[in-house]
């Protein structure tokens, strides 16, 4: 044996093996019960819907799809590195 160097036995394994998912299913179990289902809206931000998912109830709302405005810089995909120059996208949104 090397000075300094330990040996863990059997036993010392499992043991600390047992101590270590006894923890993490601990934590999981509190992780699980801290956890809310509905995220909290932010109060007095606008928000982007993209689905109905997280609205409980519609009242004097409208649905609106506003026309897309082209950014002077036209931002959406530029090439930044060296290998990114003959990249070809299908699917995105380019102008």
């Amino acid at each position: 044996m090397v000075m300094g160097e330990t040996f863990m036995t059997r036993r010392q394994f499992l043991v600390c093996s047992t101590a270590l998912f006894g923890c993490s299913l601990v934590r999981k179990v509190n992780a699980d019960n801290n956890a809310s289902d509905v995220p909290t809206p932010p109060i007095g931000q606008r928000q982007l819907f993209l689905d109905d998912a997280c609205i409980e109830r519609v009242e004097r709302l409208q649905c609106v799809v506003n026309q897309p405005k082209k950014h002077s810089q036209n931002p959406v995909v530029r090439p930044d590195k060296p290998w990114e120059s003959r990249c070809q996208v299908y699917g995105t949104a380019l102008f």
